[in-house]
């Protein structure tokens, strides 16, 4: 039997820009929580949490 170390299970997964964009939107401007949009699109808090992170610092940088 063989054991795998946990990062080497990792599973990368690519998502549209429509998608993240939807996340973010679901998120900000209508209130549903991380943990809320984890549960229904099967995407992790984290990964939603940084897409939130990466659009608020790109608001931040348009002047």
């Amino acid at each position: 039997m063989i054991l795998l170390e946990k990062e080497e299970c990792k599973i990368t997964r690519y998502y549209e820009p429509e998608f993240k964009e939807k996340m973010v939107r679901l998120h900000l401007e209508e209130g549903h929580t991380l943990l809320n949009l984890q549960r229904k699109y099967k995407v992790s808090k984290a990964v939603i949490s940084h897409w939130v992170k990466n659009f608020r610092n790109e608001c931040q940088t348009i002047p």
